[in-house]
């Protein structure tokens, strides 16, 4: 072919606004030349490569291709996302050239490693001894990415295949169009995550690994590194720190790791000593909620690790600094498709220089502010007015015991509505979940049941308000009878009435 011209450009101004087109006149040069008169008009559009996940629904087949010579063709759907990472429907029995997939989801999942391939989507008749093809297209994701997951509708996708003009020449093939798919693509774009694993302290090793060592090998080295899995409903990632060599118990490693994250919102988190010949010896484990996190944007703490025992159960051992930071699209509430917990969107995501600043002016206001407050509503019959009473009688009375009161009875009663999320005028074992788990921690029912058992006094498994402000007064609440002190509050009521 003979070079007319050519030209060589800066794409970086399109790169500015994703999915937005641009046209242009480009000038094109013959070789050798300085100026030219010739010029080529080109649309530019830059679309942007996002990872999340995507939400396929399949709706119905019309007018498949019948290849079963009885008619009885059992139709599914697979998707194939590169070489390996492939997605199918279920069966559609007796579903023929019509099948209906009754609306059934797949979630797909899309990032760096495989969003440059189309994604394949084809249509198979399941058979005992192979899958035929029926039908097949295939399609670029990127466009899909720019759609916001409400504005996402079904849409009509022509299937093909393909016939051989001459059955002895495998290059002549014809694609021939026939049948369609109806299905919907909406995209959950994902949020970014990063993880700093700071260092751990008191590590050990457990008692079934010291049981099994000689008397002359030692227990003392220790090389550990961590382990941080990420489950969703579309993917599993597991990524991991270098080992810190000779690290021992109290090891270091300010390693910085990134998630992609959609749906999931519990990390796994696991120590383990790196062996140089034999397995990896689990130092310990724990799972940790990252709600607080979505809701805060930043958190920072240490995590128990749990440790199985020689004979069963499990014992805590050591502990893993751990710094959070996420950061997520405008308007796009975290976690996504879990309907059965609360998600965060940036509305609701706190700042962390402004959080500061509220936590100084106001420790408990930006959380209260938003319970909705009745202008007479009682809690155990007490207006505001009687609230403000109490307080000041309890303040004298502190004065008195010589322990003044930390908070007063209107911030108690407010962090109590704050709980008390069916405003029943009771806490149960659900609201303290409820608010722990949005809190970060992990606690089973068990601990909760004994939790509401050290206050409750009439054992109906809920506290009360009365039940909830002997608590929080009480300048020692870890070691005290609690229940002793709400007996104490209770019949010091029925004596002044």
């Amino acid at each position: 072919d003979e070079l007319i011209g050519s030209v060589t450009m800066s794409v970086v101004r399109f790169l500015k606004q994703p999915f937005v087109s641009y046209t242009e006149k480009v000038p094109i040069y013959f070789p050798g030349m300085a100026r030219t008169q010739m010029k080529l008009l080109m649309e530019f559009v830059f679309e942007e490569a996002r990872s999340g996940m995507f939400q396929i629904t399949l709706f119905e087949g019309r007018g498949l291709r019948n290849i079963d010579p009885m008619g009885h063709q059992d139709p599914f759907v697979q998707f194939s996302l590169g070489k390996y990472y492939k997605k199918r429907s279920k069966s559609v029995k007796g579903g023929g050239t019509e099948p209906y997939f009754a609306e059934e989801d797949l979630l797909l999942w899309a990032d760096q490693d495989n969003w440059v391939n189309d994604l394949h989507v084809d249509v198979l008749d399941e058979d005992a001894k192979e899958e035929k093809p029926i039908g097949s297209t295939h399609f670029s994701l990127l466009p899909y990415m720019k759609i916001a997951a409400k504005d996402a509708k079904e849409d009509v996708y022509d299937l093909f295949h393909y016939i051989l003009l001459d059955p002895k020449d495998d290059t002549s093939r014809k694609e021939v169009a026939k049948g369609e798919l109806i299905m919907r693509l909406r995209f959950l774009p994902a949020g970014t995550m990063n993880v700093v694993i700071e260092r751990a302290k008191d590590l050990a090793f457990p008692e079934a690994h010291k049981a099994s060592l000689t008397s002359g090998e030692s227990i003392q080295r220790m090389d550990p590194f961590v382990t941080l899995t990420l489950e969703g409903k579309a993917v599993k990632v597991v990524k991991r720190t270098a080992a810190d060599k000779d690290g021992g118990a109290d090891p270091v490693w300010q390693d910085n790791i990134k998630f992609d994250i959609v749906d999931q919102y519990l990390l796994d988190v696991e120590v383990f000593n790196q062996s140089v010949t034999g397995k990896d010896i689990s130092l310990g484990g724990a799972q940790i909620s990252l709600l607080s996190v979505f809701r805060t944007g930043s958190a920072e703490f240490w995590t128990t690790l749990k440790q199985k025992k020689a004979n069963g159960g499990v014992k805590e051992v050591g502990d893993v600094l751990l710094k959070f930071n996420f950061v997520g699209p405008m308007g796009v509430a975290f976690p996504q498709f879990r309907p059965e917990v609360d998600s965060f969107d940036d509305t609701l995501r706190k700042i962390p220089g402004k959080a500061v600043a509220e936590e100084k002016e106001d420790p408990g206001k930006r959380e209260i502010s938003t319970i909705p407050e009745p202008e007479e509503e009682k809690y155990e019959g007490l207006t505001k007015e009687e609230l403000a009473k109490q307080t000041e009688e309890a303040k004298e009375q502190a004065d008195r015991d010589g322990h003044p009161p930390e908070f007063t009875d209107a911030e108690i009663m407010a962090a109590f509505k704050f709980i008390d999320l069916d405003h029943n005028n009771f806490v149960g074992a659900a609201e303290i979940r409820h608010i722990l788990v949005c809190m970060g921690e992990m606690i089973t029912d068990e601990e909760i049941d004994m939790m509401i058992s050290m206050v409750d006094l009439d054992g109906d498994g809920q506290v009360s308000y009365k039940e909830f402000r002997a608590l929080v007064l009480h300048p020692n609440p870890g070691v005290v009878d609690l229940l002793k002190e709400v007996n104490k509050a209770h019949d010091a009521d029925i004596l002044q009435e």
